[in-house]
């Protein structure tokens, strides 16, 4: 406990020019490649406190950790802090480290957490920056939900925040772009999702979903699980739910909600592909609310999703 303590106190004398000498320096090159990975944690984590006194030795680090490190805490906390930190200014150098952990770092324990920051980077830097490694890797995920549906979820997530992003009047470019992206990739996700679904489904014609392979089984719920995650997210961002304090960033205007109801119009309807339940639910409740600002089309939607969803038994539901 003692040398986790001395270690986390170097790291912030390391970001004091007048502290930083060889033998400091020495001290981090050594507790980097300590065998207690707390240890190692201490440097992984706070490695940007090195970014003005010693920027050489940051990326140095960076690339050690990024390329060697095993430990899945050391790892988390190096992609959720301090490449997180650095990927709005040096887009491109993150990139190539993020991804390098993403291919390395597949499976066993806390793999899923590693793989989820990482997921989170590469959409943010493709969305906001179009860096070209970023979107080569979420197209990939985006195309395949089922092989990486850990990854989709965590991306899916991650871009409501920008689904309501820019003001109308006067339009930001920058941000209108970031918007249009996010909606896009989530659409891409969808459909991918519900191509996958139907995939599996003409494997199984006319068979119960019990008698389905144990392994198609899974894919099945994991698709189900995406595809309902968007809808949420979607609905959330809409404004439908109002009860809730953390969505007070949600603008209820009706020149956003104008906007909102045009952009998210693709996705909702793809939505309507879906008949289950709780989907069916929270999409209706995301029309119900969205009905002032174009009646006739909503209420046209509406039917479609009412229809598909009794395929799924929702006239059953207690909600």
């Amino acid at each position: 406990a003692a040398r986790i303590d001395a270690a986390e106190g170097i790291m912030h004398l390391a970001g004091e020019p007048s502290c930083l000498d060889k033998e400091l320096i020495e001290a981090i090159e050594r507790l980097s490649n300590d065998p207690v990975p707390p240890v190692r944690f201490q440097i992984a984590s706070r490695v940007v406190a090195l970014y003005r006194t010693a920027p050489e030795l940051m990326w140095r680090l960076l690339e050690h950790f990024s390329r060697e490190e095993n430990s899945r805490g050391v790892l988390q906390f190096l992609v959720a802090q301090s490449l997180n930190q650095l990927a709005g200014h040096h887009a491109n150098h993150v990139a190539e480290l993020v991804r390098v952990i993403f291919d390395r770092v597949r499976e066993g324990a806390g793999a899923d957490e590693v793989r989820k920051h990482c997921a989170g980077i590469l959409a943010g830097l493709y969305v906001w920056q179009d860096q070209p490694l970023c979107r080569e890797t979420v197209e990939m995920i985006a195309s395949d939900p089922t092989s990486y549906n850990t990854e989709a979820h965590q991306i899916v997530f991650n871009l409501r925040s920008w689904l309501n992003l820019g003001p109308v009047d006067p339009p930001n470019a920058e941000q209108d772009e970031v918007r249009h992206k996010s909606f896009d990739l989530l659409h891409h996700i969808l459909s991918s999702a519900l191509r996958q679904t139907k995939e599996l489904e003409a494997n199984y014609p006319d068979a119960p979903f019990s008698s389905w392979s144990q392994a198609d089984q899974e894919k099945g719920r994991s698709l189900v699980r995406l595809a309902d995650s968007v809808c949420m997210q979607v609905y959330f961002a809409s404004g439908a739910y109002q009860d809730n304090n953390n969505e007070e960033k949600v603008p209820r205007g009706v020149p956003e909600r104008m906007r909102y109801w045009r952009e998210s119009r693709p996705t909702l309807e793809l939505l309507s592909e879906f008949g289950y339940p709780s989907l069916t639910h929270h999409l209706l409740e995301t029309l119900e609310y969205l009905i002032t600002f174009e009646p006739d089309a909503v209420f046209l939607l509406i039917g479609r999703v009412v229809r598909k969803g009794r395929e799924g038994g929702y006239q059953y539901e207690s909600l």
